[in-house]
C-alpha cells in the first residue's frame, strides 16, 4: 500500500495525478472536482458535461475533459464496491455493479450536485488554513484537504503511477469513528499502547464475507483480504447476481 504523504519529494507530478494523498484520499483530478463544486456551492442539479467544463476553468485543469467526466461519475457512484460515502448525487445512470461502473450514460444526459454530507466531511471552517496550489498565476485547489474522517479508509482507493501503485480497501465509517474516539480518549489519559480489534474492510450493502488470508510468493509472506459473494440478488432483466464486489475492489485488498 502506498499513498502520497505531504512534502514527499521523491515522487513526480505523474504520481500526484495517479496516486491519492493519504490525508484526504483524493487524486489531483478528484480534488479539483471537489474544490470546484464546493466553490460553486453546487447544491442544484447540473449536467455532468457542464460541470466538467466549469471544473477545468476554475482549477486550470490541462489533462483532458474526458478524464474529468470519468472522475465526476466515479465520485458519485454508490453501487456495491464503489463509494461508501459518495461526494456527489446521481440523477441518471452512473454505472452499475454488473459492469463495475463502466456502463454510465453519456455525460450530457446525467446530472449531479454535492451530497449534503460532503460539506460536513470537508468543513468550511478549515478552508482558511489549507495550503492552496498556484497554477498559471491563479490560486486553485488545496494541496490536500483535511476531512473530519480518514476518507482514504472510508472509500478506499486504487492508483498506479510510474514505478508505484496504491491499493487501500474501504472500511465502515462507524468503525473508524469508534477507533478515532477511542484513540483520542486514550491519548488524553496518557495511555499510548491500546489493544484494538482489527479493522476489517467493509463495503456498503455487500452481504458476502471478507477474510484475511496468508500466502507465500517468491519466498515472501504476504497478507491479503479476500472476499466471497453473498446472497444472490435480483438484477434488471430477471437475472440473479451474487453480491460480489467488482473486480477493481477484489483484485487487491491489502492487509494493514
Amino acid at each position: 500500500m502506498l499513498s502520497l504523504l505531504p512534502n514527499q519529494t521523491n515522487l513526480t507530478h505523474d504520481h500526484e495525478l495517479d496516486i491519492p494523498n493519504v490525508l484526504d484520499g483524493l487524486k489531483e483530478s478528484q480534488r479539483k472536482v471537489l474544490y470546484a463544486c464546493l466553490k460553486k456551492r453546487l447544491t442544484s442539479q447540473t449536467k455532468v458535461a457542464q460541470l466538467a467544463g466549469s471544473v477545468a476553468e476554475i482549477t486550470q485543469y490541462h489533462h483532458g475533459e474526458q478524464n474529468l467526466l470519468d472522475t465526476i461519475v466515479k465520485l458519485a457512484q454508490n453501487f456495491v464496491g464503489s463509494n461508501n460515502i459518495p461526494y456527489l448525487t446521481r440523477d441518471g445512470q452512473f454505472g452499475s455493479l454488473l459492469e463495475g461502473g463502466e456502463d454510465s450514460a453519456a455525460a450530457r444526459y446525467i446530472y449531479t450536485c454535492l451530497e449534503k454530507t460532503t460539506r460536513l466531511l470537508f468543513r468550511e471552517e478549515d478552508d482558511a488554513v489549507l495550503n492552496y496550489v498556484v497554477s498559471d498565476g491563479e490560486t486553485v485547489e488545496p494541496e490536500y484537504y483535511l476531512p473530519v474522517l480518514p476518507m482514504i479508509l472510508v472509500n478506499g482507493c486504487s492508483g498506479i503511477g510510474t514505478g508505484w501503485s496504491s491499493s487501500v480497501p474501504a472500511h465502515n465509517p462507524k468503525d473508524l469513528i469508534h477507533w478515532i474516539k477511542e484513540w483520542i480518549s486514550n491519548e488524553s489519559e496518557g495511555d499510548i499502547e491500546v489493544e484494538h480489534e482489527d479493522l476489517v474492510p467493509w463495503y456498503n450493502n455487500f452481504t458476502g464475507s471478507i477474510t484475511l488470508d496468508i500466502g507465500i510468493h517468491n519466498l515472501f509472506a504476504f497478507l491479503v483480504w479476500s472476499c466471497r459473494a453473498g446472497q444472490a440478488a435480483s438484477v434488471p432483466g430477471g437475472r440473479r447476481q451474487g453480491r460480489a464486489l467488482p473486480n477493481h475492489a477484489c483484485r487487491a485488498l491489502p492487509a494493514h
